[in-house]
């Protein structure tokens, strides 16, 4: 079994190394997607895979910043560990929102734990193997799936990309929305988990590594995660190119019930 305490070591210590850099002068890359990438995920992503590596040497890691033969290898083991170094690289360079550090682990074509630090507020959410969490300045809340609260409507998370907001408007307009949540990176799901959103639709490109360790931290709810189809996205669809489709997540079959209705 995974040590969790010493995963939470990992994670908390990968958001200090975030947060050497974020005050200071560093390089900034731009990889063959157009994405930024800078000297502190490469520094992060080093300390991250060291660490799990001497812990457990037998177990495959994927990550954003390694090579893609590199992934597909390890992406056809049983265990994985699954590390995005700094979820919302373009909120860490402009400063605007939350950036997360994300470790998950697959078991079995299964997300079976997550851990997501957001440095900035001093936030951990992860997992073990009976509930998730939330540990904010030594005080540890238990994530509980009953926290659906629907009495002043649907609460929906969406990322900072203007376009993308317009699209999900047009497609969600017969949706009793009554409020929207703009945040980048996957504290949007960590809100999800805690029960402070209940819907998050996504209409842009997004990769396994930005939603493994989240998935680690949902999977006590009954969310839905669901193409536009309708259809169950599962570890095998986005574990093909690493890509996932467009979708929409729903923190439980509750809140999907009451959108369907």
């Amino acid at each position: 079994m995974i040590d969790i305490e010493k995963l939470k070591e990992i994670t908390i210590k990968a958001g200090k190394i975030a947060m050497k850099y974020y005050n200071k002068n560093y390089d900034i890359y731009i990889k063959e997607d157009e994405s930024p990438v800078t000297e502190a995920d490469f520094a992060i992503n080093d300390f991250i895979t060291s660490s799990l590596q001497k812990l457990y040497p037998n177990i495959a890691i994927l990550s954003e910043e390694n090579n893609h033969e590199d992934n597909l290898k390890a992406a056809k083991e049983k265990e994985i560990f699954i590390i995005d170094p700094i979820d919302g690289t373009k909120a860490f360079v402009s400063k605007e929102s939350q950036f997360t550090i994300n470790i998950g682990y697959i078991l079995d074509g299964k997300f079976t734990l997550g851990f997501i630090h957001v440095p900035i507020l001093d936030i951990l959410y992860y997992s073990d193997y009976q509930n998730s969490y939330k540990l904010e300045k030594d005080q540890l809340e238990i994530l509980k799936k009953e926290n659906n609260n629907l009495k002043y409507g649907l609460i929906q998370l969406s990322s900072l990309n203007k376009m993308e907001n317009q699209k999900i408007a047009t497609d969600c307009q017969d949706l009793k929305i009554t409020k929207i949540i703009n945040l980048s990176s996957s504290y949007k799901l960590c809100l999800i988990a805690e029960g402070r959103g209940n819907f998050y639709p996504r209409r842009g490109p997004m990769k396994i590594w930005d939603v493994a360790a989240a998935f680690g931290i949902l999977k006590f709810l009954d969310y839905q995660f669901l193409d536009l189809k309708g259809r169950e996205i599962t570890f095998e669809r986005m574990i093909e190119d690493f890509s996932l489709p467009y979708f929409n997540l729903f923190r439980s079959k509750e809140i999907f019930n009451y959108i369907e209705r």
